[in-house]
């Protein structure tokens, strides 16, 4: 994720379709790991706004806090 709040991947293929999987789900849920943060590529998803809960593992607490003020759900494991 960019520090823009842009949900975002190396391969153009991948975002295309994370982008479609957004735009058709009911509640888009996003499962990632703490590796993934402050990591961003060249390649936009979506803004991490579109995510109806962000479930984060490992997540270092600023980034879960910059997503809470963004007002997407957060859920650490």
């Amino acid at each position: 994720m960019a520090k823009d709040g842009q949900l975002t991947d190396p391969d153009a293929l991948e975002a295309e379709v994370k982008s479609a999987m957004i735009g058709h789900a009911r509640t888009p849920l996003l499962l990632v790991g703490g590796s993934k943060f402050g990591r961003p590529a060249l390649h936009a998803i979506a803004p991490v706004t579109d995510i109806g809960r962000v479930i984060a593992a490992g997540a270092p607490p600023p980034a879960l806090f910059a997503l809470r003020r963004l007002g997407v759900a957060v859920d650490r494991v």
